[in-house]
């Protein structure tokens, strides 16, 4: 036999050999897609989550999560846990949480929760000024760690000029007078930046009325060296209902 055929058929049967491996793997790939959609075509969320995750698609199965009816999420839950073991699903539902903290706070203080992530689940509430959700959540914190978190939540919203949240979460668990002593800082700081109207509002809360009717005070002068008599008219009235 002439070399050339012999070389032209070893040829073919490298690119036949190529073509059926290439057949197989794009099998291969497409193979997981369908049994994914026959789960799910079938309501069997668990499988199709087990699948994601063995794939490591971890956000199409935190996905897939929100999208499920609310009496199959324990299974699902439980799937995960199984799945990935405690410490990377915890890990899974942080991830979760920070991915969605923009686009879905809902979904996100779902997933921290999950996680027993109070901290951050509070902390999202404070940068978005949502005290409601944050006090909310700062009441389901287990008491032996409750404090020393509030406190940490407390520092973090007043350095961001959060003051009147800082004061809530600390009141939220009893800490009445620590809560107090923020906002009487705050407003001293208020006070001294010429912000004279915030400065009364937080003497107000924490009832310091002669502290108010100077602040007050303050704002209507204020107002008068800016040509506002209206305002500053307000602002006289309201310190005299303080002194009284």
């Amino acid at each position: 036999m002439d070399p050339w055929l012999v070389f032209l058929i070893i040829f073919v049967f490298v690119v036949i050999v190529i073509v059926i491996a290439s057949l197989r793997r794009k099998g291969q790939k497409k193979e997981p897609r369908r049994a994914v959609h026959t789960y799910l075509e079938h309501g069997d969320y668990v499988s199709a989550g087990r699948m994601h995750l063995q794939q490591k698609k971890e956000e199409e199965a935190a996905s897939l999560y929100f999208q499920i009816p609310p009496d199959k999420k324990p299974l699902y839950e439980s799937m995960i846990l199984q799945q990935l073991g405690a410490q990377s699903a915890q890990l899974f539902w942080i991830k979760t949480g920070r991915r969605l903290e923009r686009s879905s706070p809902e979904h996100a203080k779902i997933a921290y929760l999950l996680a027993g992530a109070h901290f951050d689940a509070v902390k999202m509430f404070i940068d978005r000024n949502n005290p409601t959700d944050a006090i909310e959540i700062v009441k389901h914190i287990q008491v032996s760690h409750q404090e020393s978190t509030v406190r940490r939540l407390s520092q973090y919203a007043f350095n961001r000029g959060k003051y009147t949240i800082a004061a809530d979460l600390l009141r939220a668990i009893g800490l009445v007078d620590e809560g107090d002593a923020i906002l009487a800082v705050a407003a001293h700081e208020f006070g001294a930046i010429e912000r004279p109207e915030i400065a009364a509002t937080m003497y107000d809360s924490v009832g310091r009325q002669d502290l108010v009717g100077e602040s007050q005070e303050h704002r209507g002068e204020q107002a008068l060296s800016q040509g506002k008599i209206e305002e500053a008219k307000v602002a006289f009235e309201e310190a005299v209902k303080a002194y009284d």
